[in-house]
């Protein structure tokens, strides 16, 4: 009986550090940018700069979305109701048979499938009538299954039988506006002077890739090589300003968009090291998170956390009435729509833990407080004046 004894706590024993050590190269895996190609000449060209585009290729994987079955029933999933959205249906929907759009066939809920193919789209670009691919974006992004690759003869027939080329050589001015807009209204290059005083991360260019039929599903990459560092934020295209808002506040509406991407890239590297105690105080996950998506731990507190510093920005860039607009939407928006079902409590903690004011200091240094608050459920007053 010792002898099994003895057997089962060793068995038990190499799980436990096999576990321990697989839990760890996924840690660490999760936390390192993207593989890309940066040769000294690209490095160069775009070292320090902030570039807003609408890129062929992506455009016409936002095209083939709009057309799909997905596209279609999943509102998140593209902007409709614009003028621009009613040329794409005009112009292709003769092509919406079109064996490529039929392949697309993401499942409702696959945000993998969805994301593989749009983003991987940007790692091609027209030559002449042929889609080939990038020189700077060799491998497909992780985790996401490299869904357009997959479908990359049959994206080539349809560009050459929809005419794809001639739709987007048209759409130029319009392209254009939207990114002249966009250049105005959002402060790309504030927000990355906030974000490197507060967070140790270093990224030597931006990248944001918007199209007008983007809707609610946002993301970023970050990628590297060659001692230069690259983000890459895939947000919406500009909308008008809505009836009675100010320009600080259409401001504030829009940079929250890219924001909450952008300081992923900040955010996720210093919650990487804290980990364990990510796991032992975001708990229950049903506390905190009432979605399907999000499903663990860290990827819920990295959720909180982008967008509460959004928060602390706003406080930091506007008047008080936009703060406050901000501050109420924002949260609404979080509770409401995408279920994290305590993130104004959390928010208010952590204005209250990081006051405005003064030098900025390290946002990780409030990152024990914040979780140990987490723990003990901390729900501040609901003012918030105080935060």
């Amino acid at each position: 009986m010792r002898k099994i004894l003895v057997s089962v706590a060793i068995s038990i024993a190499i799980t436990v550090i096999i576990t321990a050590a697989f839990f760890a190269f996924a840690l660490w895996r999760s936390g390192q940018p993207q593989s890309a190609h940066f040769d000294a000449a690209y490095a160069q060209q775009h070292r320090g700069t902030v570039r807003v585009e609408i890129p062929e290729v992506y455009e016409m994987a936002n095209v083939a979305l709009a057309l799909s079955e997905y596209g279609r029933s999943q509102p998140q999933a593209v902007r409709r109701g614009s003028a621009y959205y009613e040329r794409v249906m005009a112009h292709f929907e003769p092509h919406a048979t079109h064996p490529f759009i039929e392949a697309i066939d993401i499942k409702p809920g696959d945000y993998g499938a969805f994301y593989g193919f749009r983003e991987n789209a940007l790692r091609y670009r027209f030559e002449g009538t042929r889609i080939v691919r990038t020189a700077e974006y060799p491998n497909a992004w992780r985790p996401w299954p490299d869904r357009f690759t997959e479908l990359l003869s049959l994206a080539q027939d349809f560009a050459e039988a929809s005419k794809f080329r001639a739709f987007y050589m048209n759409e130029q001015g319009h392209y254009a506006a939207l990114i002249d807009d966009y250049e105005t209204a959002v402060p790309v290059r504030e927000i990355w002077t906030w974000l490197e005083a507060r967070f140790p991360a270093r990224y030597d260019a931006y990248r944001v890739v918007i199209s007008p039929l983007t809707g609610g599903s946002h993301s970023t990459v970050r990628c590297a090589d060659n001692d230069f560092e690259e983000t890459i934020m895939f947000v919406p295209a500009p909308a008008p300003a809505k009836e009675g808002e100010s320009s600080a506040s259409r401001e504030a509406r829009m940079a929250r968009m890219v924001f909450t991407e952008i300081d992923h890239n900040y955010v996720n590297p210093v919650t990487q090291r804290h980990m364990f105690s990510v796991y032992r105080f975001v708990r229950p996950l049903s506390a905190w998170n009432a979605q399907e998506g999000y499903g663990d731990p860290p990827s819920t507190f990295n959720e909180y956390m982008t967008w509460g510093v959004f928060l602390l920005y706003a406080r930091d860039t506007y008047d008080e009435e936009v703060f406050k607009q901000a501050f109420e939407r924002e949260t609404r928006f979080m509770e409401e729509s995408r279920r994290f079902v305590r993130f104004t409590s959390f928010s208010k903690t952590l204005l209250r833990l990081y006051p405005s004011g003064g030098e900025a200091r390290p946002i990780e240094s409030i990152y024990p407080d914040v979780l140990g608050r987490m723990s003990a459920g901390d729900s501040p007053n609901s003012s918030t004046a105080d935060s």
